[in-house]
Order: C-alpha cells, then sequence, then structure tokens
C-alpha cells in the first residue's frame, strides 16, 4: 500500500504490517526499515475519506493527533485492511482475541448484507448488471449503467425486496466507493443530498461504473468517459494487488502494484505511490508464460528463501521475480496467472 508523507505529502509505497498493539510500515518489506508506527488501542479508521474524492481506495487510522492516511491497491485490499485494523483495535480494547469475518450490517436495515460478495455478483459476466455505453449530448459515457439498472438487478438478482431498500443498498455501494457516479445527475445528487441513505437514484438518466472500471481509473471529470485504451488495457481485472517486484539491473526490491486483465491477457505493474494508472512502469502477454513458485534451487541474486516467490519467465525469455505477503496470497496469484498462461 501507499502512504501520505507527513511534511511532504507526497505518496511513497510502503509495506504494512498489522501487529498486535501497533500497524506498523517500512521501506521494503519488513526485514527493511521501519518508518513509522500507530498504535491500535485508542485508534479510529476513517473510510471511506470524502476529501480524497477521486482516490476512493483511502482509508485514515488516526490516533489523537498523529493521522496516517494510506491509499490500498484494490477496494477488496482496502475494506480487507479496515475491517482488519477496527477488529483489531476492538479485539485489543476489550482483551480478546481477533477474529476476522466479511459480513457487515446494511445501513438501516435489519439483515446482513455481504457487499463484497453483492460487488462480485454485480460484475458477474453471466448474471450480473450489463455495462453499456450512454451517448448524452456531446459526450459517450463508456461501461455505465444507470441507476434504475442497478435497482432492478438488486430485485432480482440481488434479493432485496423493494425499490426503496435497493436505493439504500445502492446508496452503500455508492458510500464505500464501490460504484461511482457518472454525469451530471448522479453526481450532483452524491454531493448535495444529506442523508447518506439517499445519495442513489433509481433513474434512467443517473448513471454510474465501477470504481475500477478501466474509463474511470486515474481520470479526471474533463476526461474520463473519451479514454482510447492501448493494447492489454482492453481486458476485463481479474486480479489486482502489490506485490514486491525485484529490479533487473540493481536486484533490489520494491512494491508495486500489479493489475492482472484477461482477453487479451496482460499483466502490468504500476507505481503504488503515483495516482495515474494509465501509466505503468512495466508489462507483457501472459500467454506463453511459464509461471511457478520459486523452489530453493533456482533462487534470485541475494534471496536466502523460496518462501513466498513467484517466478515468470516471458516468450522473450525474460525473467521477473516477486514476492507475496503471504502463502495464501502467492497460491491465489499462482491460480490467477496460469489460469491465463
Amino acid at each position: 500500500m501507499c502512504g501520505e508523507g507527513h511534511l511532504v505529502h507526497n505518496w511513497k509505497a510502503r509495506w504494512f504490517v498489522l501487529q498486535t498493539k501497533t500497524l506498523a510500515y517500512y521501506k521494503e518489506g519488513p526485514e527493511s526499515v521501519r518508518k513509522g508506527s500507530v498504535g491500535l488501542a485508542a485508534c479510529e479508521v476513517v473510510c471511506p475519506c470524502h476529501e480524497y474524492n477521486k482516490r476512493p481506495l483511502v482509508l485514515k487510522v488516526v490516533n489523537g493527533s498523529y493521522t496516517l492516511v494510506i491509499q490500498a491497491a484494490s477496494l477488496d485490499e482496502r475494506d480487507a485492511w479496515v475491517h482488519d485494523i477496527r477488529t483489531a483495535a476492538e479485539c485489543l480494547r476489550a482483551n480478546c482475541t481477533f477474529k476476522r469475518t466479511s459480513v457487515r450490517k446494511s445501513v438501516g436495515s435489519e439483515h446482513m448484507i455481504n457487499l463484497q460478495k453483492m460487488l462480485l455478483q454485480l460484475k458477474d459476466p453471466n448474471i450480473g448488471i450489463k455495462q453499456e455505453n450512454f451517448p448524452i449530448k456531446s459526450k459517450v459515457y463508456k461501461d455505465c449503467f444507470s441507476g434504475a439498472s442497478v435497482v432492478n438487478w438488486l430485485m432480482s438478482v440481488g434479493g432485496i425486496i423493494s425499490r426503496a431498500s435497493a436505493v439504500q443498498t445502492g446508496s452503500m455501494l455508492l458510500g464505500e466507493a464501490y460504484l461511482r457516479p457518472m454525469g451530471s445527475m448522479a453526481k450532483e445528487c452524491a454531493r448535495t443530498e444529506q442523508d447518506e441513505t439517499k445519495r442513489f437514484l433509481d433513474e434512467l438518466d443517473a448513471l454510474y461504473c465501477f470504481t475500477d472500471s478501466r474509463h474511470y481509473i486515474g481520470a479526471d471529470s474533463s476526461d474520463d468517459d473519451n479514454d482510447i485504451l492501448r493494447e492489454g488495457f482492453r481486458g476485463r481485472i481479474v486480479k489486482q494487488g502489490c506485490l514486491m517486484k525485484q529490479g533487473h539491473k540493481r536486484n533490489n526490491w520494491k512494491i508495486r502494484k500489479f493489475v492482472l486483465r484477461d482477453d487479451p491477457a496482460y499483466l502490468h505493474y504500476f507505481d503504488p505511490s503515483k495516482e495515474n494508472m494509465r501509466n505503468p512502469l512495466g508489462g507483457f502477454c501472459i500467454k506463453g508464460c511459464i509461471i511457478s513458485a520459486m523452489d530453493a534451487s533456482n533462487l534470485p541474486p541475494g534471496e536466502k528463501s523460496e518462501e513466498l516467490l513467484i517466478h515468470i519467465i516471458t516468450r522473450d525469455d525474460v525473467h521477473y521475480y516477486v514476492k507475496a505477503a503471504s502463502a495464501d496470497e502467492r497460491q491465489q496469484w499462482l491460480q490467477a496467472l496460469k489460469k491465463l498462461c
């Protein structure tokens, strides 16, 4: 993830570790220089952060006068960190064991809604909502859907029993930055409506898109709907997140955000401290690559253990070495990459 500097307000890639009593962050991995920490016992986690309206992946950890501003690599990663930090802090104050759960209570509703699961269903190519292009005046809003179509989907597929509850659920998805308003009508309502449960519009002319839509990420309000995508950026994002990557010349390790797309199958990597996700530091087609977990016989220079490492050999015989944060994360990346290679 990325942290915002306290003196110079630029973004720097940092490696975060949630410990028993603190959230610590390091320059490059837990074996590198520790740059700081924030205590959990009296902390508050703020998310979403509306003052960072063009950075929906931002969260803040506040402890008294100290504020740590963090930007995750994806919505799933952001929500997982928010949940785990809050739960760890609550457990520390209550002197009990930290337990994980991904289900949150909906706003103004007695039933439980798993927003992450609902988002995955909305994006599902078979049962999900249809994304279309909407020509309005001189603009074309690409890969969008109307508020009315979201409400209809929530009632027919999502299991919501009334349009009022569906609007409330849409407002939750909007408030958690899973959806973004597109066009003047939806943006105006999201900005001015005081009741947070009514910021989503059940209207055919109110347009929305997914926050990780290729036509939204890194764009400003003047050109977010008219992008001409380069080769490799047309595919649907199937996995994204931060990994450590070894440099080709200096063999040093740096945190990079990786984005894996299908059809065409491309893997791009970015500097996670930069806002614009249209200018990758590098990337290559996954088709024909050799993907494997590292073993002790072929470790990259300077490495003593194969644990958590992934080895990628491209069709041009370029070798990439990346390191995950956990064994589970490495396995998830291996499965996603091998499925497309």
